[in-house]
């Protein structure tokens, strides 16, 4: 693998065929994560495009105090949230079809509205909190990993997802106890 910092220097510097190398080391990762929230091959594919491009563009802004794949990974949850709320507007019509209680996420479809409900869900978390329970539950990094790329103490971190599931279970109690709407 090559060094990640000096691939960056050279692309700022002009060198933009040396971005490929970082595309390559990056893409599964990002594109993991990507298809973890949008659960669509072909959107998730889209948006994996966009994050790279977005990242060639604002690659000066890219601070070195943490690592450059969870950088690309903070572009693509941002568009992952904003390609969801495009989504939900759009498909807000159907949101209003009244569905059953009984039988609480039994079809095809109340998984899936329930499977966005929960990501609506995390994304309403404060930042600190989704971004933790991310690196954790779809990165699957281990406490000091986090702590190493949220530049926290593994203390925060532990409070961080402590308190980050107890919001996200009273959220999704909420939404249980209502039924899905």
């Amino acid at each position: 693998m090559v060094n990640e910092q000096s691939l960056i220097k050279d692309v700022i510097n002009g060198e933009d065929s040396k971005f490929s190398l970082l595309f390559n080391q990056n893409k599964e990762i990002v594109f993991k994560a990507i298809l973890i929230i949008i659960k669509d091959n072909n959107v998730a594919s889209d948006i994996l495009q966009e994050t790279f491009i977005k990242a060639h563009h604002n690659l000066k802004k890219f601070n070195n105090k943490s690592k450059f794949s969870t950088w690309l990974l903070r572009i693509a949850y941002n568009l992952c949230y904003d390609y969801l709320k495009r989504e939900k507007k759009r498909k807000s019509v159907y949101s209003n079809l009244p569905l059953p209680k009984d039988d609480f996420v039994t079809s095809d479809y109340d998984k899936i509205e329930f499977r966005n409900k929960i990501i609506y869900c995390i994304y309403e978390l404060p930042i600190a909190y989704r971004d933790t329970l991310f690196l954790f539950y779809v990165n699957e990094k281990n406490y000091k990993e986090i702590s190493l790329d949220l530049e926290i103490p593994i203390g925060t971190v532990k409070t961080y997802l402590n308190r980050g599931k107890q919001i996200l279970h009273l959220k999704l109690k909420r939404i249980y106890e209502k039924g899905i709407k």
